[in-house]
């Protein structure tokens, strides 16, 4: 059962960029097991800095913060197809740092993309699940999605 929680979840600016790589640094440190990618603060914030979070139409980081400190995060995309102008959202990154977990944070995260896929006319979105068996029973839990078994083909350049 998840309980109440005084964080507040928006939408992330470049204010943000500070507490988000402090966010990833925290993560790294407590899971390193989940989170194996190499973590270069000065290159990540540099990213983050060239998206310009606060402008950008098709792509956001929805946090989660208790006052100053990133507690869960959000990544979302939008693909607007070429071929019959569907437009689909993508959820690539959804983390709540331990101690914030069973607090209903990564639920509001959830709600405040679906909000932003709305907006944007988004009918459907794809959310790429983590492997882990907390993460899986987060998913499960929430009976608003639906599991369906496809391929994905991957090639790395």
């Amino acid at each position: 059962m998840e309980k109440e929680t005084n964080v507040i979840v928006r939408r992330a600016g470049e204010a943000d960029i500070s507490a988000l790589c402090h966010f990833e640094i925290q993560a790294r440190l407590t899971e390193p097991g989940v989170l194996v990618a190499e973590f270069k603060e000065e290159h990540y914030a540099k990213f983050l800095q060239s998206l310009q979070l606060e402008f950008a139409r098709d792509n956001a980081i929805f946090i989660a913060a208790d006052g100053n400190q990133v507690v869960g995060r959000c990544d979302v995309a939008i693909l607007r197809s070429t071929m019959d102008g569907a437009v689909t959202g993508y959820i690539d990154w959804i983390y709540v740092q331990k101690p914030n977990r069973c607090q209903g944070v990564a639920t509001r995260l959830l709600l405040a993309t679906e909000q932003f896929f709305r907006d944007a006319g988004v009918k459907r979105y794809y959310l790429f699940t983590a492997d882990n068996e907390e993460a899986q029973a987060f998913y499960h839990r929430n009976t608003s999605l639906s599991f369906t078994r496809r391929e994905v083909a991957e090639k790395v350049l």
